[in-house]
């Protein structure tokens, strides 16, 4: 789906963007809520598709029948055509089709706060059903296998941080060693919501962020960038480039396919003359809050440790009880 501002008019786009500036949500997010916000524009520009009388429609005059229209198309894939070429949006599933409508009830309850509008269109229309299945997670024996595998210093390191932190990519990423307390056992992460948590450092894991420490420090004694770098506590990034910078996302996620594709560990095939897994570092994620959890942590702690502000997200989708759990809480019932 196209992320471009053509065919969408000044001040439908001046809206959106405004929405966007004010919303407490994550980067991603607002990327997900635009995209989702275009395509609705787009579509309400074309009399075809909302069936009124020789007219487009705005944002500010969607009606409740409108959006329900519009999720039917989602869901349908119709054709309408742009002043350039004709669309078809692809099929959604359901969870797509919900994170489109959960935008648009965002937006339109920010245009009623500043009085844009009188009522919200989506008011009263029912979410798509999502059908929940359990993500990819590695057992406690593959982790082991992953940690076990040779490999470049800073790609060991990201993945004992992945490993025994649980933490999002860009958690890591953002990481700095004045948020990594020796002295205490602990490490500070930026979360969603420029929200921080603290985490006891795990035993594996201490020891290779004592070693990545006294390496980098080697490697700034010969090296002027590097020096720079880490001489700014704003830049002097636990993980960092050779160029001195913040790691880029797609790096991390690049180095743990590999390492994994090395490690045996569900391997896709050859891309760009190297093995790659469909493992991710959300797979360690949820492996970290699923072995949790089957270790007999509570599911609230689980979800602390992994910064959601509601179990329930804890429980739907990362982490998953064992089927000897369940045995296990069957048979402890005493009465």
């Amino acid at each position: 789906m196209p992320s471009s501002h053509e065919s969408i008019a000044r001040s439908e786009h001046e809206l959106i963007v405004e929405f966007i500036a004010q919303a407490d949500i994550a980067d991603t997010t607002k990327e997900s809520y635009q995209q989702a916000l275009e395509e609705f524009t787009r579509w309400l520009a074309h009399p075809k598709t909302t069936r009124r009388t020789n007219t487009s429609c705005a944002l500010v005059d969607a009606r409740r029948a409108d959006v329900v229209r519009f999720v039917a198309y989602l869901s349908a894939g119709e054709r309408y055509a742009t002043a350039s070429h004709a669309r078809v949006q692809p099929v959604l599933a359901a969870g797509s089709r919900k994170r489109f409508l959960g935008a648009l009830r965002s937006f339109y309850t920010y245009l009623l706060s500043v009085d844009l509008v009188d009522a919200d269109p989506t008011y009263g229309i029912k979410r798509p059903k999502v059908t929940v299945r359990p993500g990819k997670h590695l057992t406690a024996e593959e982790v082991r296998r992953l940690l076990a595998v040779r490999g470049e210093p800073r790609e060991r390191v990201q993945t004992f941080l992945l490993v025994f932190t649980g933490a999002r990519v860009n958690e890591l990423r953002t990481l700095r060693w004045r948020d990594v307390d020796f002295e205490l056992g602990t490490l500070r992460l930026l979360g969603k919501g420029d929200k921080y948590r603290i985490l006891d450092i795990h035993p594996r894991l201490m020891p290779e962020l004592r070693r990545w420490r006294l390496r980098q420090d080697a490697v700034a004694e010969r090296d002027v960038v590097i020096a720079a770098a880490r001489s700014n506590p704003d830049t002097d990034y636990v993980l960092i480039t050779s160029a001195g910078r913040m790691l880029p996302e797609g790096m991390i996620y690049r180095q743990l396919k590999r390492r994994c594709a090395r490690a045996n560990l569900y391997v896709l095939g050859m891309a760009h003359k190297e093995w790659r897994s469909e493992v991710t570092p959300h797979t360690l994620r949820r492996t970290f809050a699923t072995i949790l959890l089957n270790s007999g942590n509570h599911l609230d702690a689980v979800a602390d440790v992994l910064g959601h502000a509601s179990v329930d997200t804890t429980r739907r989708h990362y982490a998953f009880a064992s089927d000897e759990r369940r045995r296990q809480t069957i048979h402890s019932f005493e009465v």
